[in-house]
């Protein structure tokens, strides 16, 4: 869904020698032989270094958002990384001499995006993948918290927050009604989510036993993979923390089931196998739960000031689907 999407905003530049400069912290008179841009990203902007006495690459991350976002991001890729695969943090900086922007270097690494392989992969390698990330999916929520809400700068989480049926009939009103959102979806479709909302909202409280460490924005293009050297493939690293919180399992579900892969039977199968199999509790109904729950992320990209009209249009067109198909299962 998201091949199509625009960048937010555009890649800042720099030339060799202020990225020599701001990666000196971590390789003292690094000097780079050659650097690229990482495609890919919506808003930041990555840089793949290549430098003359190193053996490997480097990635130097430019936060064109929230300084506090790309600190979390740090922080939490520390906190996780012995259960989950993450990128290894070498130097972060809240700010940056040529952009103000906050920065970091991290190790390269070796994958690429699981929406870029996935056309690559056949049966067998797909379903292989599929339990791998639920085994990975599970070590994120493992971490578990006290209640619903978002993280401050020390990770803990401050008030909580309601993520129940009352609470996405609220957040639609506040996106929708009292926001930009409601402009861009129409007063039809607006008027209908809200209503599938108070009708089946209740479901996504089956999958709230407990608060745990949700990644936010968990798509295909966030998973980094890669083949052994058995022939197998693995998750490489997830990428891209910044959105991360204390939630439900269902916000992480609903996006990485966007289509195409929540109408893919097989890789589902092997997706909720790798999920259990690591841990991961899960309800019968648990697809219909991650997209009823999905309502709450594109309440938000609707409201969001920055989002495109093709954005908009995806989002439109998924909410219609999902109020079309879930409205004709029983009542839950």
């Amino acid at each position: 869904m998201r091949d199509h999407w625009p960048r937010a905003r555009p890649m800042l530049e720099f030339d060799v020698a202020t990225v020599e400069a701001l990666i000196a912290p971590v390789v003292l008179q690094g000097r780079i032989t050659h650097m690229e841009p990482v495609a890919g990203g919506l808003t930041n902007t990555n840089l793949r270094l290549w430098l003359a006495d190193r053996r490997g690459t480097l990635l130097l991350r430019i936060y064109q958002r929230n300084g506090d976002l790309a600190h979390k991001e740090m922080a939490l890729c520390r906190m996780v990384e012995k259960q989950v695969p993450v990128p290894s943090f070498l130097h972060f900086a809240p700010e940056n001499p040529v952009t103000g922007h906050a920065f970091a270097v991290l190790e390269w690494v070796e994958g690429i995006p699981f929406d870029a392989a996935l056309p690559k992969l056949d049966r067998d390698q797909r379903v292989q993948i599929a339990d791998r990330i639920g085994r990975a999916l599970a070590a994120i929520h493992g971490f578990t918290y006290a209640n619903f809400g978002f993280f401050d700068a020390a990770l803990k989480v401050g008030a909580p927050i309601d993520l129940g049926r009352a609470g996405l009939i609220a957040y639609l009103h506040e996106c929708l009604v009292e926001g930009r959102g409601g402009a861009r979806l129409g007063p039809e479709l607006t008027g209908d989510v809200i209503a599938f909302a108070a009708r089946e909202g209740h479901c996504v409280e089956a999958w709230q036993q407990r608060a745990c460490l949700v990644h936010g924005d968990f798509n295909p293009s966030n998973i980094l993979v890669s083949e052994t050297a058995a022939g197998t493939w693995d998750v490489a690293a997830i990428i891209d923390w910044e959105f991360a919180f204390a939630g439900a399992p269902g916000f992480d579900f609903g996006i990485f089931l966007r289509p195409p892969l929540g109408e893919a039977s097989e890789f589902l199968v092997a997706l909720e196998a790798g999920y259990r199999a690591a841990g991961g509790e899960m309800p019968a109904d648990w697809q219909r739960i991650a997209r009823i729950t999905d309502l709450f992320s594109y309440a938000d990209v609707l409201h969001h000031p920055e989002t495109s009209c093709g954005v908009i249009e995806d989002a439109k067109s998924a909410i219609r689907r999902l109020i079309a198909e879930e409205s004709t299962q029983p009542p839950g």
